[in-house]
């Protein structure tokens, strides 16, 4: 688990030592190793700067890829849009259920709707030479 997690090198290290990113990496290799076939991350991202977030979704893709049902609470709209296989939106009830294509379709004011409040679609590139 923690070769797979990439954090061998952390092994020795107090957890309030270690950035956001690798917290995370470490709670998540915790979950593993009972080996669970569906893995629950509330907001998983919080107070994590791109870069680790980015590292974070990618180490969940490869978790995906093995089989583990991923589970996952957010607000960040372009995460699902990038890495979700289907979006269940709530807000004090089922607003969308569907494919990410179909979450994908959604404009605005549909989007606004489940909010709750207006939205506006900003496109936002990570790895842009501005933002790494």
């Amino acid at each position: 688990v923690l070769e797979r997690l990439n954090i061998s090198d952390l092994i020795h290290k107090n957890i309030a030592e270690l950035s956001g990113g690798q917290q995370q990496r470490v709670m998540i290799a915790r979950a593993l190793i009972s080996e669970p076939a569906v893995l629950v991350l509330d907001e998983p991202t919080n107070g994590i700067d791109a870069k680790h977030v980015s590292e974070f979704y990618n180490t969940l893709d490869q978790l995906k890829q093995e089989g583990i049902t991923i589970i996952l609470v957010t607000h960040d709209i372009g995460v699902v849009a990038d890495t979700a296989t289907e979006v269940a939106c709530l807000n004090k009830h089922l607003h969308f259920h569907g494919t990410t294509d179909e979450f994908k379709s959604l404009d605005e004011v549909e989007i606004s709707k489940i909010y709750g409040h207006p939205v506006r679609f900003v496109d936002h590139q990570h790895n842009r030479e501005c933002c790494n």
